[in-house]
């Protein structure tokens, strides 16, 4: 899941942002064109289903839970 290494990624400059004065005031969204990931990510009876699934999905359910950022579906134009 792709996504996980994108909120690695806003998770590192939200907290560079932070150490040089500039505070975060909205939500950061990372736009996906996977509706999957997004359904697992969001919904908890998803979640049930999926724990083999690889400890990055877990930690992005946390950070959206968390509301430290929210994924939002964008479709892919061919």
């Amino acid at each position: 899941m792709g996504d996980s290494h994108s909120v690695t990624e806003v998770l590192w400059l939200k907290s560079l942002f932070s150490e040089l004065g500039y505070l975060c005031v909205h939500t950061p969204i990372i736009w996906s064109d996977n509706q999957a990931a997004k359904s697992i990510v969001e919904n908890p009876v998803f979640h049930a289903r999926t724990k083999h699934f690889e400890i990055n999905i877990h930690f992005v359910r946390e950070k959206v839970e968390k509301n430290e950022f929210e994924i939002r579906y964008v479709p892919t134009t061919y």
